[in-house]
């Protein structure tokens, strides 16, 4: 058991095996040596705690712990998606405990609120993040592993992909404020994703060789923590430079008192 630093990122990872003989390495969230080493101590410590008595962990206090946890690297609206989960579960199946929760168990849940009357899609987004959260009931070492896969989803229409034109891009260029322009510079010539948005530095940003990294934060990371690198187009640069010029604080997307929007303001705004 121990910790190790992510060769790319440079985040901590623990490193254990849990009861079942399975390798655990759960990102610690953090490039801080001394951060995870103390994190990595509270995980010890409730493997000890609980080694033996997973039938006694309150739902309730899984729940809590599991909110606490992802609240810094989620969204706003992802953090909700979970609260109503938990909010359905509970009052149809009413869980005292982690193990009254089984792939049966949920089975019953997606037949329940399928004959309220519920929409298949948010059937579906309730069961992915209940059984988000009780694969990491098992990556704690709370529950034994159980085949929460075979708890199905109901088939969704898949939609067409919109594309925007060239034509279509200049006319909202056109028409939009600074930020509506950054966003859809970044978007459509960067294909850069909202998080990524949100997130991005003007450390980021070379000027000089026209490149854009996207790269891992302190409480952020890009999907798959993958780093890329990406070729400034000159509109895109001409535009990134005018408005480092009048920049408020070190993200690119930043409000007045230099804070960054979040990935949902920049979906609305």
């Amino acid at each position: 058991m121990g910790i190790f630093k992510h060769p790319k990122t440079g985040i901590y990872h623990a490193n254990y095996f849990n009861d079942s003989g399975k390798r655990c390495r759960p990102s610690l969230h953090t490039r801080d040596k001394r951060i995870a080493q103390i994190k990595f101590a509270e995980i010890v410590q409730s493997k000890e705690a609980l080694s033996g008595n997973a039938s006694k962990i309150p739902w309730q206090a899984f729940k809590n712990k599991f909110i606490e946890t992802i609240t810094p690297e989620r969204t706003k609206t992802t953090i909700n998606h979970f609260k109503r989960a938990c909010f359905y579960l509970e009052s149809e199946l009413h869980p005292k405990y982690l193990t009254d929760i089984t792939p049966l168990k949920l089975q019953e849940l997606k037949t329940i609120l399928k004959e309220q009357g519920k929409g298949e899609a948010g059937i579906n987004r309730w069961l992915r993040a209940l059984k988000t959260m009780l694969r990491k009931a098992e990556d704690w070492n709370y529950i034994a592993p159980q085949k929460w896969q075979t708890v199905g989803s109901f088939k969704e229409v898949e939609h067409r992909i919109v594309f925007f034109t060239v034509a279509e891009l200049k006319k909202m260029l056109k028409h939009a404020n600074t930020f509506q322009q950054t966003v859809i510079l970044l978007g459509s010539q960067a294909g850069l994703r909202r998080g990524e948005m949100a997130n991005l530095m003007w450390s980021d940003l070379n000027f000089k060789k026209a490149l854009l990294s996207i790269t891992p934060k302190e409480n952020w990371h890009p999907k798959d923590f993958e780093v890329r690198h990406i070729p400034l187009s000159k509109q895109l640069l001409k535009h990134l430079q005018a408005l480092k010029a009048q920049a408020q604080g070190v993200y690119v997307l930043a409000k007045q008192n230099g804070r960054p929007y979040s990935a949902d303001e920049i979906t609305t705004l």
